[in-house]
């Protein structure tokens, strides 16, 4: 089973940017995607971010993003590696008596960031952010600094932007959960100034990032069917139900840390493991609010209880199951239980016991850090369980499936039924400041790969000239969008039409 008892995260800030970045630039070009999460300082009138008409809702998030900044940014680099359950490489996967686990390689960076322009920190973002560990003293003294997309930037000097501007040269795919805000936000403090229409947004995204944007929200709710779709529950249940693979003897996933002694002093580590409790305390009430929506008014006052793990137990042991259901539970019981891990002395048995107790939030929920690397763990176990067959010996992840094209750049919206689709369409072109900082990031023949419109051309109508239009297949999605070929989190569930609610993270 994968190490999540012990997930390590590197802290970057000014003091150790220069020491990160070679490690930065590696995961980068090394990486088959990318799941990023974002802390922000502020959501603004939360009703205005679930307008009825999405352009509407755009403006207004537009206007969030001009005067909220980015607090932190979590970046969790996902690398297949080809592997078979006893670590030997794989051959023909499924001639094999045993199946073959899909190991992941992952490293994980938090980014403490700091606007140099005046912004909005809303009292509710501290108070939340605070009460999940969020240093605001460190933020402001060693922050990465940077300014919003429209200033001059220094190509030579390791920033933030610089950081984004290298993830849109090597074309790594992007995944995010719910994912507009964070979108939003990237796109006006980290690239350019935002296009005053929706339209120009999209075909701007589809440009910047042309191997694919990911939801895991959207995949969830449409194509699982989850019962719950906030990030917490979902990371959990998915490690659960990968943990059923397994002991189903189907393929399932496993995640490996990379390591380096040199940057060792600026990693953290924290507990993401989903323990299986099995037997229902005495008197446990679950707090129904929490279970299908992920917050509780009450908070920690609540005298029911907030446990994502007790919430699951419920689902998969506290109702009766079938016969084949129970044998399935007993065996992922035996290889996930607290006991196994004292034996191996990674996780103390009392630690684990009065977590489950008392604890209202796991360890390492609304962290970017971690919240990028749950995003980034869910959207490998739907690769695992959607993908017809395993990647071959050059080790990529191929995309262009059927299963992964219905996935493509499809971004959830609250309260609606169809996603917004990020697609290069005749209707509308990328603005002329995409396209300069494109042609300025990338080399000629990328650009030319994707289509890339030269800024010089670029006029203020919305139509594309047949040229440009080849470089659309008929689906839609540009021929540079198909192939991998290297390697946020939702608003609050009050937006989703529900009662009211004091969190302000937007990335359940």
């Amino acid at each position: 089973m994968e190490q999540l008892d012990r997930v390590p995260c590197i802290q970057v800030n000014s003091t150790n940017i220069i020491a990160c970045w070679p490690h930065l630039m590696k995961a980068i070009e090394q990486s088959h995607f990318l799941a990023i999460d974002l802390e922000l300082s502020g959501l603004g009138d939360k009703k205005k971010l679930i307008l009825k008409d999405i352009e509407e809702r755009y403006k207004a998030i537009g206007e969030v993003a001009k005067t909220r900044s980015i607090l932190s940014v979590g970046l969790s680099f996902f690398r297949y590696n080809r592997k078979l359950i006893n670590g030997s490489d794989q051959t023909d996967w499924r001639n094999k008596d045993e199946f073959c686990d899909w190991n992941f390689k992952v490293i994980n960076f938090e980014l403490l960031t700091l606007c140099n322009e005046e912004s909005v920190l809303e009292d509710e973002s501290r108070s939340f952010l605070v009460s999940h560990g969020f240093d605001f003293d460190a933020q402001t003294s060693i922050g990465l600094q940077y300014l919003r997309a429209d200033q001059e930037l220094n190509p030579d000097v390791p920033s933030i932007r610089n950081l984004f501007h290298q993830l849109v040269n090597k074309k790594v795919p992007l995944v995010l959960h719910n994912g507009l805000l964070d979108l939003i936000f990237i796109y006006h403090n980290f690239l350019a100034n935002l296009p005053p229409k929706l339209p120009t947004f999209v075909a701007d995204l589809d440009k910047l990032f042309p191997k694919g944007i990911f939801d895991t929200k959207y995949v969830a709710e449409h194509n699982f069917k989850s019962k719950g779709s906030y990030l917490e529950y979902l990371f959990y249940q998915r490690q659960r139900r990968n943990l059923e693979r397994r002991v189903a003897n189907k393929p399932f996933i496993s995640i490996s840390f990379g390591s380096d002694d040199s940057i060792r002093d600026f990693v953290v580590e924290r507990s993401m493991k989903s323990i299986i409790l099995g037997d229902k305390p005495e008197g446990l009430k679950i707090c129904d609010d929490y279970r299908q929506h992920g917050w509780c008014k009450k908070g920690a006052s609540c005298q029911k209880s907030h446990d994502i793990d007790f919430i699951l137990d419920d689902e998969d042991f506290y109702k009766e199951p079938s016969k084949t259901r129970k044998r399935i539970l007993a065996k992922m019981n035996l290889i996930n239980s607290p006991k196994n891990d004292v034996e191996m002395g990674e996780v103390g048995d009392s630690i684990e016991i009065k977590e489950h107790i008392n604890g209202q939030v796991k360890s390492g929920i609304h962290r970017s850090g971690y919240d990028a690397f749950m995003t980034g763990y869910c959207f490998a176990t739907f690769i695992n369980e959607l993908s017809k067959q395993k990647p071959g010996k050059s080790g990529k992840l191929n995309f262009s499936t059927s299963e992964m094209l219905k996935l493509n750049n499809k971004i959830f919206l609250t309260g609606k039924k169809d996603p917004l689709q990020i697609r290069y369409s005749q209707y509308s072109k990328p603005s002329s400041n995409i396209s300069k900082l494109i042609t300025e990031t990338m080399s000629p023949e990328i650009t030319k790969e994707c289509g890339i419109i030269d800024p010089e051309k670029v006029d203020g109508s919305n139509s594309v000239t047949s040229e440009e239009s080849k470089s659309l297949n008929s689906s839609g999605i540009s021929d540079c969008d198909l192939i991998v070929t290297s390697e946020t989190d939702e608003i609050s569930d009050s937006l989703d039409g529900t009662n009211g609610t004091e969190s302000i993270d937007e990335e359940q």
